[in-house]
Formats: C-alpha cells, structure tokens, sequence
C-alpha cells in the first residue's frame, strides 16, 4: 500500500432517499461532509506510541443550515487491493449506519470521532461544541 494512495473507510454523510429516473432506481440525495477515521499506512503507523485503547478520528463541524429530511449517516468504502474496492452495500462491512453518539447534536455542533478498541471495538463521537445559537 502506498501512502500516496489515501483511504476513507469510514464518511460521515447525510442522506435522504427518494425514487426518481424512468425506471424507479433509488437515488440518494446525500451531503458529504467529511472522512471521520481512515486506516492506511500513516494511520497506522502514528498509532505506534499510542498507548491507550483509544485512537483518534477527525473532529467535524455539521454545517449550519442543514434541511431536516437528512439523517447522519456514516458511509464505509474500503479499497481492497490497487483499484478494487468495495462501495455502500458491496458488503456488510459497507452498509450505511445510521450516526448515534448518545447525545443530541444539530446543525452548527462539532463532533470528535475515535476509535475504541477492546473486546467490543467501534467508532465512537462526542459532541465537543456547541452551537452558539442554543
């Protein structure tokens, strides 16, 4: 694997899904926002003084106007070998999950992302800020 070649495992996208086209195929309206935790070769060697069980992800901002039809999402993609890779639904590892972090956010919040390891691994957030609105 080479380090120029980056991959985004894990996107935090919103989407709403809708039919439309003459033969009924689903579109997806989706806002992507950001990679939120990439595993590649630089990851993975960053991670070789971190002692703890956690390891850290990005920090998004969900954008401040955002229509209620969305719903936090988080999209896998995951590039197998050179231009092989597996898409939304390729696999059960690339199903689309819905985002839930246990704590209320909206349009406006920042949200770090991690990733907990231990006998039950997964991505994590937190709400980190606020919105100044609220």
């Amino acid at each position: 694997m080479h380090s120029k070649h980056k991959e985004r495992p894990n996107t935090f996208l919103s989407r709403c899904n809708s039919l439309e086209g003459n033969e009924g195929a689903i579109q997806r309206d989706r806002i992507a926002l950001s990679s939120v935790f990439v595993v590649n070769l630089e990851t993975v060697n960053s991670w070789e003084s971190n002692y703890s069980k956690l390891l850290p992800g990005a920090v998004i901002r969900i954008p401040d106007t955002i229509e209620q039809r969305y719903q936090p999402m988080f999209f896998t993609k995951i590039r197998v070998y050179q231009n092989h890779t597996l898409k939304d639904y390729d696999s059960g590892l690339t199903s689309p999950r819905v985002l839930t972090i246990g704590e209320t956010f909206k349009a406006g919040d920042t949200i770090q992302f991690y990733y907990e390891l231990g006998s039950q691994p997964q991505l994590k957030a937190n709400v980190v800020s606020k919105d100044k609105l609220e």
